[in-house]
């Protein structure tokens, strides 16, 4: 439901409460803190099926998210296809 016109529905609003907060997120979808380990792990895997040439990656069906909570970083984040990046 869109509750984003008018807190109208109760229903709707109480459906809106109900959401967990953080989200659940699919597997495809990696948030990071500065302190976490396996980040290179998870970027390496989806650039190995997402890479940068043009055959690789460029019609898969699989999208990833790297989602970089505030602070520093040692790791190299290449971006294949269907990738995005935050933070």
């Amino acid at each position: 439901c869109s509750c984003f016109a008018a807190m109208r529905s109760f229903s709707c609003f109480a459906a809106a409460l109900a959401q967990q907060n953080p989200p659940v997120w699919p597997s495809t979808v990696k948030v990071f803190g500065p302190g976490d380990s396996g980040i290179q792990d998870a970027v390496n895997a989806a650039y190995a099926t997402n890479g940068g040439k043009q055959d690789h990656g460029q019609f898969s069906t699989s999208n990833y998210a790297f989602l970089f909570k505030p602070g520093t970083y040692t790791e190299d984040v290449p971006v294949g296809f269907y990738t995005h990046v935050v933070g």
